[in-house]
């Protein structure tokens, strides 16, 4: 088509229905899709908005009914609609449901929710437990016409139903709003006559335009995952061709198909990933498979029926998401740390061994000078000007004219303006610090008792979190003696302040004697590593040294290069999650707490139940989802089943247990949800499949591991 190479797709873009803006920086034609004849201009030089234009007839109202079924087969759902229409006296309305190929089973028609009440109770006296209330637009209305509205306001009205938009120049894409689109472009009305822009391009192309939205390929920059998604998203296109055929396209770009970024997603890791597969796709009995896939699992997928019961795939089923023991042993490193003890401490009680170590490693203090012992001692005016004029030098900062490192710092008070003035912070007082809000920052008691001439000084450092914030009880902070490890934690604070720590983040990705592999950005470099190397492990809001850390491949850290190019610091995000393969994301566990009335303001949009009682799990899947949850309101219980659990609770997942607080009434007033994963849980694991990449497992494995029993072979062109 128009010079496209085959095979095809059509993509519906996303939009408000009622208008879109068109450009292109070489130009562009509109021409009816049906003739091929100019609408308006023959060329176009800057924005178009096309507009839908209802007419002189009113919008249609919205109105509700209630759904009672979603079913594999028509002939089911045109058995169960005769059924309804006999046993109710309503009407019953038999739908395609394009996102899982499905007929939903609608019952009744009122204006508003109260009114179709009444339905939802006779379908309930009948044995319907399971029911659903959806609101929807009413038919009805003048039909639309487009009206075409250039950068000067001109505007032609046209009554072709359908437009073709081409860039005319080559290599110059066609935009959308603000979003380039690669190939060419239809405008035309859906069946609920809604404006919509259909993406028509090759299916390669558009690939490059998903794997990127769907896997991330900076934050998940593993090629064999990319390519593994990549696969998916093919054959995930190619089961569902023509999914929205009624409406003049393929599949949308949302994730209610799967997300698709245009040109300006691509990218050159997962562009390579769609090069390495094109055309390939996964089968099951010569048929591409309906390739779902998921976040993230929570450590274990589920078996389609339970989520999706209309849905069919026996390839579907259930799988762990956790390496093999052995695969997990030979991911492992011990190492040894620096670090021997005791901590560093201040009076406080503040740990700051890590500051410590990273003072060491930047050259600002050696081996023999962090020591406990050495540090709770205090500082001579050798000590203060070495110390400073390195942390200068490592700060990236010149010592301002006439400033003399080497002196002696009896308090507090005088390590606030000695900091001040050696990193020249004097215009950053007048222009920051306002001497009014200097009891904001330092306290009533503090203030009074600091000097005059250090309050604005030691305000700044408070404020930036240099020095720590004055105790209220005592205010005694800037009489405070000045120990080597309080100016320690100053000058590491000085350092972080400038953003100077040489650190790199990277994951660890294996290692062998005397060396270790670290991957950042994409690039993976072996580094040897250091004799005297420092270990940290961080935790939220801590951080520890440590003489010893078992290291699992993929783990989180950040590493800091010593002059020779050997790893003297590792600093390690410590692993609170498990040893699953998709534990790389923040969403791998969660917790939501919901009030009692929003959740049941929220369920009652769907359901009748009247006053919220409580919700009762019922019957898991193979991976721990709820198969069932029972809602209990003050007008009965309720069943929900699936994915509906999800939707109903607007929740990331059906992974969750149910914890609850009482009110004094003893009535629940808090919801805990506490879970795993995202999305819903069937087919392949994304975050789980990088995971898989990062052992070394191949494309070609990590698909035949979440689609049991699947083929991979080419497709054809169409």
């Amino acid at each position: 088509m128009l010079g496209l190479k085959p095979p095809t797709a059509r993509i519906g873009l996303g939009g408000d229905g009622r208008s879109l803006s068109l450009d292109s920086a070489g130009g562009f034609y509109i021409v009816d899709r049906d003739t091929g004849r100019d609408i308006w201009k023959h060329l176009h030089q800057g924005p178009v908005r096309i507009v839908r234009e209802r007419g002189a007839a009113p919008e249609p109202a919205e109105v509700f009914r209630v759904q009672v079924a979603s079913l594999a087969s028509q002939q089911e759902a045109e058995a169960l609609k005769a059924r309804l229409e006999s046993e109710t006296g309503e009407a019953v309305q038999v739908t395609r449901n394009p996102d899982r190929n499905a007929w939903r089973v609608r019952v009744g028609q009122r204006a508003s929710r109260e009114e179709i009440r009444q339905v939802e109770d006779r379908l309930r006296e009948i044995g319907f437990n399971e029911i659903w209330v959806v609101q929807e637009g009413a038919p009805g209305g003048a039909a639309p016409k487009l009206r075409l509205v250039d950068q000067d306001y001109n505007d032609m009205l046209t009554s072709s139903r359908a437009l073709l938009v081409l860039p005319a120049a080559e290599g110059r894409p066609l935009k959308v709003g603000d979003q380039p689109y690669r190939g060419v472009l239809e405008i035309l009305l859906t069946r609920s006559r809604e404006l919509q822009a259909v993406n028509v391009l090759n299916v390669e192309d558009y690939l490059k335009g998903v794997v990127p939205k769907e896997l991330g390929p900076t934050l998940y920059a593993e090629l064999e995952a990319l390519k593994a998604q990549a696969v998916a998203a093919r054959t995930y296109l190619e089961a569902n061709r023509g999914q929205f055929a009624e409406d003049g396209f393929d599949i949308c770009d949302s994730a209610r198909c799967q997300v698709y970024g245009g040109l300006s997603a691509e990218h050159p890791l997962s562009d390579f990933a769609v090069e390495q597969t094109a055309g390939l796709i996964a089968t099951f009995e010569g048929k591409p498979i309906n390739a779902l896939y998921t976040a993230t699992c929570g450590g274990h997928t589920e078996d389609l029926k339970n989520v999706f019961r209309e849905m069919e795939g026996p390839y579907l089923r259930g799988v762990e998401c956790y390496a093999d023991e052995a695969s997990l042993v030979s991911g492992r490193r011990t190492l040894a740390g620096a670090w021997t003890g005791p901590p560093v401490t201040l009076r406080t009680g503040e740990r700051i061994d890590d500051a410590i170590a990273m003072l060491e490693v930047l050259g600002v203090m050696t081996a023999d000078q962090s020591r406990a012992d050495y540090l709770a001692g205090f500082p001579t005016a050798s000590d203060v000007g070495a110390w400073m004029s390195r942390t200068l030098k490592a700060a990236g900062k010149k010592p301002p004219a006439g400033f003399e490192p080497a002196r002696e710092l009896h308090n507090v008070a005088e390590l606030a303006e000695y900091l001040v003035e050696g990193f020249g912070w004097g215009e950053r007082l007048k222009l920051l610090i306002d001497p009014r809000d200097l009891p904001a920052f330092l306290g009533e008691a503090p203030l009074a008792s600091t000097p005059e001439r250090a309050r604005i000084a030691l305000a700044c450092l408070v404020k930036d979190e240099i020095l720590p914030r004055p105790r209220p009880a005592t205010g005694s902070m800037a009489a405070d003696p000045v120990s080597r490890a309080s100016l320690a934690r100053a000058l590491h604070r000085m350092i972080l302040h400038y953003e100077a720590t040489g650190l790199v983040p990277a994951k660890y990705r294996g290692s062998r004697a005397g060396a270790m592999a670290m991957q950042s950005e994409g690039t993976l470099t072996v580094y040897p590593l250091a004799s005297r190397l420092h270990l940290i492990l961080r935790t939220d809001g801590d951080s520890q040294p440590l003489s010893e850390y078992v290291l699992q491949e993929g783990d989180n850290v950040e590493y800091h290069l010593a002059g020779d190019g050997s790893i003297d610091l590792l600093a390690i995000k410590a692993n609170q999650r498990s040893a699953t393969d998709d534990r790389f994301t923040n969403v791998y566990v969660w917790e939501v707490r919901m009030s009692r009335q929003d959740l049941e303001t929220r369920i009652r949009s769907r359901a009748s139940i009247g006053r919220l009682v409580d919700l009762v799990p019922g019957r898991r899947g193979a991976s721990g989802r709820l198969i069932d949850l029972a809602v209990v309101g003050s007008s009965g219980k309720f069943t929900f089943q699936g994915f509906n659990i999800e939707r109903l609770l607007g929740l990331r997942e059906t992974l969750f247990v149910v914890d609850r607080q009482y009110d004094a009434d003893g009535r629940v007033g808090t919801f805990v949800f506490s879970g795993k994963g995202w999305g819903h849980g069937v087919g392949m694991c994304q975050v789980g499949a990088y995971g898989m990449a990062l052992r070394g497992k191949s494309y070609e494995e990590i698909l035949h591991h979440y689609y049991t029993g699947i083929s991979l072979q080419k497709t054809g062109s169409r």
